[in-house]
């Protein structure tokens, strides 16, 4: 019977690894406690647009109350052709609640709080309602934005980590790419579940508005192609999201 014995790391080598773990823990710290203090007043603008709900909501409080509960809730789906029409602050804001959530010192709970201090209690129980399948009323085009907030190369970062792949965390990028790229649904809580960089990178990809199905189309078939796999596989693996 052939037996394969891996070696033994020395004192040195073991001593550098837990460093680099320990430097890894601290920067994904940094980043987090970053990530709730530019939350915390992106979540007090989002619940100012539910000032006067439910007699006087506005449009913008109509798009954002699905994305915003799907968050809240944790549970459910989010109509992703609503972000099209959000402003580009709006957009941002989301972003970063989305970053910010389930961090240290940002429950999901205050979402509510938020709503309820900042919009009144009226306001979060319209919040919470249940909602007719597409109850957007006035829409405002959000317009479009440059790709200086770095969307495209966030977009290959994840392509690299997951485009062709079949596991959960896969899964869950793929159902909220093609979302973006078709305008339909997908549950925006499974963002929680992401490693600390792919969420990162994808929440960069939502508060981009500039990103086309044709970017998305090159952006996946080039990741492919650094897989050693043929461009098309990289779109392909998109649209397995349909079935």
């Amino acid at each position: 019977m052939n037996t394969t014995f891996s070696r033994q790391l020395s004192e040195a080598e073991r001593q550098k690894a837990m460093d680099d773990f320990a430097a890894q823990v601290r920067a994904i710290n940094a980043e987090s406690k970053a990530a709730v203090e530019a939350g915390a007043p992106a979540l007090q603008r989002l619940a100012k647009c539910f000032a006067g709900a439910p007699a006087d909501a506005g449009g913008q409080a109509r798009l954002l109350r699905p994305l915003l509960c799907n968050l809240y809730r944790g549970c459910g789906t989010s109509p992703f052709r609503h972000f099209d029409y959000l402003t580009a602050d709006n957009r941002d804001d989301f972003a970063a609640v989305a970053l910010a959530l389930g961090h240290e010192g940002f429950p999901d709970r205050r979402i509510r709080e938020e709503i309820k201090a900042v919009a009144g209690e009226a306001a979060f129980d319209w919040f919470c309602e249940p909602q007719p399948e597409d109850a957007t009323g006035e829409l405002w085009d959000a317009g479009t934005t440059s790709d200086e907030d770095g969307g495209i190369e966030a977009l290959a970062r994840i392509a690299d980590a997951v485009v062709c792949e079949y596991s959960g965390q896969a899964f869950k990028i793929r159902a909220i790419l093609w979302a973006l790229c078709d305008g339909g649904e997908a549950d925006l809580s499974d963002l929680m579940a992401l490693d600390w960089k792919l969420r990162k990178d994808l929440c960069t990809v939502l508060r981009t508005i500039s990103i086309s199905t044709e970017d998305m189309e090159i952006v996946l078939g080039a990741a492919a192609e650094r897989k050693h796999r043929p461009y098309e596989d990289g779109y392909d693996w998109l649209l397995e999201a349909q079935s």
